[in-house]
């Protein structure tokens, strides 16, 4: 879906992110958020087993959306 629809999946993705945080940001009280992210991040890395620290190079819209989102939190 993310191949044929790049602009929703990144008001989905992105967009929803930025929203929920904002909204939070607005009532000044720090509210805890849980983030999940997602392996397309990473693309077709053959570096296993996988960590935060390895090289992140998503090949998908979905993946550069959720990589987008860990970068803005």
């Amino acid at each position: 879906r993310s191949h044929n629809e790049p602009e929703r999946t990144h008001a989905v993705n992105l967009g929803g992110l930025t929203n929920l945080l904002q909204a939070i940001e607005r009532t000044g009280r720090k509210i805890p958020v849980v983030f999940a992210s997602s392996a397309a991040v990473y693309g077709s890395n053959n570096a296993l087993p996988l960590g935060e620290a390895s090289n992140t190079t998503p090949i998908s819209n979905y993946g550069k959306d959720k990589l987008e989102c860990e970068a803005y939190g």
